[in-house]
């Protein structure tokens, strides 16, 4: 009976070593042998369908910005299909309320041994990575670009009667660089900066597009910068109840700020995307790309671009924007390292040499 005892004891303990290193191997946690479900916090250990992924279901939040916005819902279309068509991996779209607290809570997943995606404004990426204002407490340099998903342009909206005929006549008016914190507010800040002026140059405001769109029609606002993929539903909705007018960029300033900066790119807005804005309109743009922490691993983030490549009809059957979404662009507007698994998987593409 003894025997039996000891014996029973001994399985016991088997089984509880067994199930410690499951969840250890679950988590990312663990020193990349067979039982890493992924290696998605530490890059180590193959994943292959005999060993972790058979084991347990990783779970990776996917940071997007605001709930209800057009990178939520992609995401949310993202997450989707990762979780349908990448073995051992479930994938969450969960909105943080923008790229500040992305960065955070990735930071935070890395140090507790845990994978975490984003997708954010190709110039934040560079201002997380780098360290610089406003990511300078939560510096990332552990973040690796993956691809490029779709691309916004900045609208300089002023009335149709308004004395601002260049974006060097917006002096002494009153202008909003969009919503405080904003990644539009840093790139319209930006853009007045590379033209010489300051936001001491004029009524610097920061509303959001809704509140521009707002002011604009009631007349208590001068004009406002509005980013986002043309045609802009809000500037369509303005354009059909005031006129107005879109100020184009100087064309100087676009082609040595674009030269200087990757992560934007020259952009033009046709003439008639808009009610009464008949004339082309040269501005720049800035991508919304998707980022990892380099802890991730190649295997994992090779399988994330392989899915959501080969499933794409699906994305644009949710939104039609991811229709920018192709291998030709796909490290459009990214100026961070590629993280190994992308590079991997767009070497195999031919994208990148």
């Amino acid at each position: 009976m003894r025997v039996l005892k000891l014996k029973k004891m001994a399985t016991m303990l088997i089984l509880l070593m067994l199930l410690t290193g499951v969840v250890t191997g679950t988590f990312g946690c663990g020193g990349g042998g067979s039982g890493d479900t992924n290696g998605a916090a530490n890059g180590g250990g193959e994943a292959d369908e005999g060993s972790g992924k058979a084991q347990g279901t990783q779970i990776i939040p996917f940071y997007t910005p605001s709930a209800g916005g057009t990178m939520y819902i992609v995401g949310a279309g993202i997450a989707d299909i990762i979780t349908k068509n990448v073995p051992g991996f479930s994938m969450n779209a969960e909105a943080s309320g923008g790229s500040i607290p992305s960065i955070t809570f990735i930071n935070e997943q890395v140090a507790q041994g845990k994978g975490a995606m984003t997708a954010l404004p190709s110039i934040n990426a560079a201002q997380a990575y780098n360290g610089d204002p406003p990511f300078e407490d939560i510096k990332a340099p552990n973040l690796r670009g993956v691809n490029f998903v779709y691309g916004s342009e900045i609208n300089l909206v002023v009335p149709a009667n308004s004395p601002i005929q260049s974006i060097y006549d917006i002096k002494g008016h009153r202008i909003s660089l969009n919503a405080p914190g904003s990644g539009v507010a840093i790139i319209s800040e930006e853009i007045v900066n590379a033209h010489g002026m300051t936001v001491d140059d004029f009524d610097a405001l920061w509303l959001s597009s809704t509140e521009i769109v707002s002011g604009i029609q009631d007349g208590s606002i001068d004009g406002g910068f509005i980013g986002a993929s043309v045609p802009v539903p809000a500037i369509t909705e303005l354009s059909t109840s005031t006129d107005i007018r879109i100020i184009s960029l100087d064309p100087e300033v676009v082609k040595k700020t674009v030269g200087e900066r990757p992560y934007y790119y020259e952009a033009v807005i046709p003439g008639g995307t808009y009610k009464g804005v008949d004339e082309d309109v040269l501005t720049m743009g800035y991508g919304v790309v998707t980022v990892a922490p380099e802890e991730m691993s190649e295997d994992f983030i090779y399988d994330f671009l392989t899915a959501i490549y080969d499933h794409k009809q699906e994305l644009l059957e949710i939104h039609p924007i991811t229709e920018q979404m192709t291998l030709e662009d796909a490290t459009k507007t990214i100026s961070i390292p590629l993280h190994p698994g992308a590079e991997k998987f767009f070497k195999e593409k031919g994208v990148i040499k």
